[in-house]
């Protein structure tokens, strides 16, 4: 019996395919998920958020916590795109930069008029009304509060296309510095 003879494709037309890199992959999710960001929002609440639909002047009755005060009305108010560390309600032990973060706040807007500038969102799951809080002088608080380190950035539920460079801005400022939350080494 003759011997076997070994068939070899020719490859004189077309290129061999490779193996995609881990870097390749990488790569075209980044690009993927670019394109999907860009042409739908990140939570479906925030689509057309970048259009305030409510916008309201309130006096301040208090500061709860670094991210949540109450109107003069008896609402609660939660300060979008942000998350201050937590007092420790119920028991609760605070977390870092609570307490300093609940006085910056007091210090900035209790009882002081301010503007509420609502979106498409308008409560959180405790029944608090969402919103981006501007001072007289027209301050963006949510912002400021991380600028100083006193909270960061919160942007699951979508960002307003008008604030999100202002926000990551302001807490890039403060990681940089190592300001308020980010000042304690993880």
């Amino acid at each position: 019996m003759p011997p076997k003879s070994k068939s070899r494709k020719s490859n004189t037309s077309s290129r061999q395919w490779r193996r995609p890199t881990p870097a390749m992959v990488a790569g075209c999710l980044l690009v993927l998920l670019l394109v999907i960001r860009n042409r739908w929002p990140a939570h479906p609440a925030s689509a057309g958020f970048g259009e305030f639909r409510v916008e309201q002047q309130v006096n301040v009755a208090r500061v709860i916590d670094g991210d949540t005060i109450e109107v003069a009305d008896g609402r609660r108010i939660r300060l979008l795109g942000i998350d201050a560390p937590e007092v420790g309600f119920d028991g609760s032990e605070p977390q870092f930069w609570s307490h300093q973060s609940t006085d910056w706040l007091t210090d900035q807007i209790a009882g002081e008029r301010v503007t509420l500038k609502i979106g498409q969102s308008e409560f959180d799951r405790y029944g608090r009304t969402l919103a981006w809080i501007y001072t007289s002088d027209g301050r963006l608080v949510n912002a400021e509060s991380m600028r100083f380190g006193m909270s960061r950035l919160l942007p699951e539920f979508g960002l307003p296309a008008s604030l999100e460079t202002i926000l990551r801005q302001a807490e890039a400022e403060a990681r940089v510095a190592r300001r308020g939350v980010w000042s304690k080494r993880r």
